[in-house]
């Protein structure tokens, strides 16, 4: 075993000769003037780097680095107002390229031979049939009118994926236009646009234009006032926002695409990259026009010069945005977010990509299989979790006998309920190591083992505290295992004010730690160490997997050790409970095939359809079942809001929900409650004592104020002044249910599904679950069970550090040690290797001639220093400093001589300057030698790390036992072993492993072929040359041995053709054409 340093850690290998190792958009003020684009909707920069893995994409690292990208967010909203000179007529004609006539002004608005316009079509409340007529329609709203001031329509600008078909596009601009009529009972108007040819191709976007007044089958009606008060404006801001994100993405994913959008803002991340902004139409008009002192249109190429400079700058900023969300990533991903970043310029890109993937934080991995390509990770996150591998080291070899044999029976004793292997669980929890890891399906009984563990711990003394990412997770804890707890970010926040600290009697349980990120639990794993505590990880990483990078719990219990619950005990069927052990063994489609054939499973016509029969299936089983727990699971926050509504409309129609009360919720905008209706809170409160999910009932409501029964039973009171974090509770995401159980459950299938979220989805009842599905999206089962058995497995660091885990589904086990580990970690990044390799040549062309400064600047040598520390980076600005030498010289130091108040310059520093045009040509020469060194040293270095991260694959016992004997004998006698072994099924086997030795020892090589023998492999770190002997010679045996068995192999088909070709010519083939008489 040996070492090497590696930002500053020792990380310890155990294999021979492998060495380790987004214009920036900012958050304006609130304001609500008139005619203006709300400004919470200016948002035009988002990136979602949430990864994904497509079922044959899953051993793409970073958990699904191959199916990542962004699509661009664009929404903003303004008001057609009379007060600009506008009208809804003139607006209307011109988004859809008709004629209308304003029968108020008497004008006509002919837009008719107008190109561009790729669809339009009205949207109307249902019994609204007069509302279809455009022309009736925008008269309507200007006649509805008096004031000169008026606001007569509003209009929604949308940026549309260009990566959907037109048919797509129109689809999606149909439902978010549905659901703005449904939310303020008003009619849309909607114009889909086509890029213009001057413009991006990608601009594909929509008008939506909306009547200020409510759309009834009579004519209009109120006026609709949400977006105008103040009170109420910024919430339903933040809803629209968040309703297009949402309906855009699911759109995307429905049609396959691996690209998502996101509302947040650079700000929002700390990032001062700018992202690129959604150009509008005036702007667009204006730059046709060429319109002198318009410069919106030109904030594009401004926005990525700016990029590329920041990025030069402080390069760690795109790799911040790409590691916030995977711990690995390939040079595909980083070319990905420079493209995001507008920066699409040949010469600009490659800069930038050299500036970034030259950064010091870059770090090289090994593929974990020859086919992966690159992979990197950064200097933080490779520190991150290779300190949590060695805390967990530490913790699991710090064996204590804290807890004496008998004190745990006697906890169990009083236990009889438990299964024999929670019992085992509990003794391995309580064991000597001060880490322990459970591993369990969901339903098999943690959190009943974890309260029998609980009283072994306080018997013992010690005290016991508990953990979750959620504020649910926390609460179920400590409901189901007596075990206080809280969520993982009030531990942090309690530890950074002093509070709270771990101490050597203390033993912290973090439950559903499968979904903690890396970083996150090397927190927890450096404080258990620090302070001497046991730490205690439960989870199941086939769940829900963690927001953040990596996945820290899956990479230490297979370091450490685990014991896994197996047997489901919260359905009470046992085809139920079987069909729960393949959802959390990766067998989905034997689950739901389960789930199937007993009628679980039910498709309908579209996705509506689907959403009406689990509406009705939802509501019987509350009418057959009142007193049972049930719960409606969705995918994403529209279909629950969809799902929720339909539930209290009908609840409503039924006389069940009278005197309903509005209430301004900051997630969904504004609400009715009424007693009786199910409510579900969405943020964490200690005053109150809830949980982000916690549930419970309305029992009294009036106007801005709720009076909640909680479902353990308290009362709680709620002012939308004080907490306004709520929704309705019939239906809730996937992902709030993780640790919940009830009787029944109701899961809309979506196409965003993966086997993850199925698992969990599946195994949240007692009694039975529903799965409904629209053919739209899943035309048959199959259709459905391809969908729902992918797999988006986030990966680790550590993964690619040590021994792959099996669990992680990267690579197979069982592999035989390779004969060539690649070279996982390089000790220089490849920005010191250019560099080191530049200031080699600068210093040797400096020793024959120097700058020339003396000639010019009163201090040379401090010029000269100035000057070397610009020759750090290959960002071509060799001109730009030689033209600020030339023409600004004072920048860098005194010129010689000096400059007289009245005579001016004297003779010494007239010469000075005349000297310059002679220097910055030096300078720019120098400076151009420089960047072109560093990049042929750094082209060099990528070319022979490529090699080096060749695996030669090593050989299985049978093939070893072969070679050996092929070697011992003559020519003759070897080419007669290999036809032998070509004969058999394993013997083709162990030639097909040599066949796959000589490839890789030659890829290693490179492209000489001399350069795979004793001399390529003696320029390896650690490599001695008798083993570099050896290994040459065995390598280049196996390729002799490739090349005999080839042509042997060879021979034997044509043999056999010909064999063939006799036996057909004497008509005695078996399985030729038959003659019918």
């Amino acid at each position: 075993m040996r070492s090497v340093r590696v930002a500053d850690m020792r990380i310890g290998l155990f294999a021979c000769g492998d060495s380790p190792c987004g214009g920036i958009s900012r958050r304006i003020p609130w304001k609500g003037v008139e005619g203006r684009t709300l400004a919470l909707l200016r948002n035009a920069g988002a990136f979602s780097w949430l990864c994904r893995l497509t079922q044959r994409q899953e051993s793409c690292p970073g958990g699904g680095g191959g199916w990542c990208g962004v699509a661009i967010y664009h929404l903003s909203v303004k008001a057609v107002s009379r007060a600009g000179g506008r009208s809804a007529t003139a607006a209307a004609a011109y988004r859809s390229a008709s004629l209308i006539a304003d029968t108020r002004t008497g004008e006509i608005h002919d837009y008719q031979r107008r190109g561009g316009v790729a669809a339009s079509f009205i949207v109307a409340p249902a019994g609204a049939v007069w509302a279809q007529d455009r022309s009736a329609l925008w008269n309507a709203a200007e006649a509805a009118e008096k004031r000169k001031d008026a606001k007569v329509a509003r209009e929604y600008q949308l940026a549309l994926p260009h990566e959907l078909t037109p048919e797509e596009r129109r689809a999606l601009a149909r439902e978010f236009a549905e659901a703005l009529c449904e939310r303020y009972g008003v009619a849309a108007d909607v114009a889909i646009h086509a890029p213009s040819r001057e413009g991006d191709e990608r601009n594909w976007h929509a008008h939506i234009l909306t009547t200020t007044r409510a759309v009834t089958p009579d004519g209009l009606g109120a006026k609709t006032r949400a977006l105008d008060v103040s009170t109420t404006a910024r919430v339903e801001v933040e809803v629209l926002r968040a309703l297009w994100e949402e309906r855009a993405n699911e759109h995307l994913a429905r049609a396959g695409h691996g690209v998502e959008i996101d509302r947040r803002s650079h700000v929002d991340r700390d990032l001062s990259i700018a992202p690129s902004e959604h150009v509008g139409v005036h702007a667009t008009q204006m730059q046709r026009r060429s319109k002198a002192g318009v410069d919106r249109v030109a904030i594009d190429p401004e926005t990525a010069a700016r990029n590329a400079a920041e990025i030069a700058r402080r390069p760690w900023q795109v790799l911040n945005l790409i590691t916030a969300e995977k711990a690995v990533f390939t040079r595909q991903d980083v070319a990905r977010a420079l493209h995001r970043a507008g920066i699409d310029e040949p010469a600009a890109f490659q800069a930038a990509l050299a500036q970034v993937m030259g950064s010091d934080a870059v770090v090289s991995l090994p593929a974990r299989g020859r086919k992966e390509g690159e992979i990197f990770t950064t200097r933080a996150l490779l520190a991150v979790e290779t300190e949590m591998a060695r805390s967990a080291d530490y913790l699991a070899a710090g064996r204590e006998d804290r807890f004496e044999p008998a004190r745990i029976e006697a906890a169990l004793s009083r236990r009889p309920e438990l299964a024999e292997e929670q019992r085992a669980a509990v003794r391995h929890v309580c064991g000597p190591e001060q880490i322990a890891s459970v591993v369990g399906l969901a339903g098999a009984g943690k959190s009943t083992m974890l309260g029998a563990a609980r009283e072994a711990w306080a018997a013992a003394g010690y005290r016991v505290r508990g953990a979750a990412l959620a504020g649910k997770a926390a609460e179920g804890l400590e409901a189901s295992s007596g075990i206080s707890s809280r969520t993982l970010a009030s531990w942090q926040l309690a530890w950074a004010n002093g509070r709270d600290k771990l101490g050597r009697r203390d033993v912290l349980v973090i439950d559903e730690a499968g979904m903690v990120s890396s970083r996150q639990l090397a927190r927890f794993v450096e404080a258990a160490r620090l302070a001497g505590a046991k730490l205690v990880l439960v989870g199941d990483p086939e769940q829900l997997q963690p927001i953040g990078p990596g996945a820290g719990f899956r990479a230490l219990s297979e370091r450490t050790g685990f014991l896994e619950l197996q047997m489901i005990r919260r359905q009470r069927e046992a085809w139920q409970r079987e069909a729960s052990v393949a959802f959390g063994t990766r067998n989905t489609r034997v689950g739901l095939e389960a789930y199937r054939a007993n009628g679980a499973i039910h498709f309908t016509a579209d996705g509506a359809a689907a959403q009406a029969r689990l509406v009705a299936d939802y509501l019987a089983d509350r009418i057959a079942h009142p007193a049972d727990t049930r719960v409606a699971l969705a995918y994403t926050r529209a279909e629950v809001r969809a799902l929720n509504d339909a539930v209290r409309d009908h609840l409503r129609a039924a006389g069940e929900l009278t005197d309903e009360a509005g209430f301004t919720s900051a997630s969904a905008g504004r609400l009715t409650f009424a007693a009786g209706d199910r409510i579900v809170f969405l943020r964490n409160d200690r005053e109150l004592k809830v949980k982000n999910g916690t549930l419970g009932t309305v029992h009294a409501a009036a106007e801005g104020r709720l009076a909640v029964t909680l479902d353990d039973g308290r009362d709680v009171t709620i002012d939308e002044d004080r907490y306004a974090m709520v929704d309705h509770g019939y239906a809730t995401t996937i992902h709030k249910s993780q640790g919940a159980t009830v009787d029944r459950s109701f899961v809309l299938a979506s196409s965003g599904l993966d086997r993850h979220l199925t698992y969990v989805a599946m195994t949240r009842h007692r009694e039975a679950v529903g799965l409904y599905a629209g053919a739209d999206v899943f035309r048959d089962f199959e259709a459905l069970a391809a969908r729902l058995e992918r797999g988006r497995v986030k990966a680790s660091v550590l993964d690619y550090l040590g021994e792959a885990p099996e669990r992680a589904g990267l690579q197979p086990g069982d592999r035989p040690v390779p004969l060539l580990e690649p070279q996982r970690v390089f000790a220089q990044t490849l920005g010191e290797i250019g560099r080191e390799a530049a200031e080699d040549r600068l210093t040797k062309r400096l020793a024959k001639q120097g700058y020339g400064l003396e000639a010019v600047f009163a201090d040379p040598e401090a010029v000269a220093v100035r000057l070397r520390a610009m020759f750090n980076r290959p960002d071509g600005r060799s001109g730009e400093i030689a033209h600020r030498l030339a023409t600004q010289p004072e920048m860098f130091g005194e010129l010689r001589g000096r400059r007289r108040r009245l005579l001016g310059d004297d003779r010494e520093r007239r010469e000075a300057r005349a000297a310059l045009p002679a220097v910055a040509s030096r300078v720019r020469t120098l400076l151009g030698e420089w960047e072109e060194t560093y990049s042929h040293a750094v082209s060099r270095e990528e070319r022979r790390r490529t090699l080096a991260k060749v695996e030669i694959p090593g050989l299985s016992e049978a093939a070893q036992d072969f070679l050996r004997e092929y070697r011992a004998v003559s020519r003759e006698a070897g080419e007669a072993l290999i036809a032998g072994t070509l004969r058999t099924e394993e013997g083709r086997g162990v030639m097909e492993e040599f066949r796959a030795v000589s490839a890789a020892a030659q890829e290693r090589g490179g492209a000489s072929p001399g350069g795979i023998g004793a001399y390529a492999f003696l320029e390896l770190p650690g490599m001695d040359r008798k083993c570099a002997v050896a290994l040459g010679e065995t390598v280049m045996a196996i390729r002799g041995l490739d090349r005999d068995q080839g042509r042997i192999a060879h021979e034997q088909e044509r043999a056999q053709v010909r064999e063939l070709d006799r036996t057909r010519r004497r008509g005695l083939e078996r399985d030729g054409p038959s003659l019918e008489l």
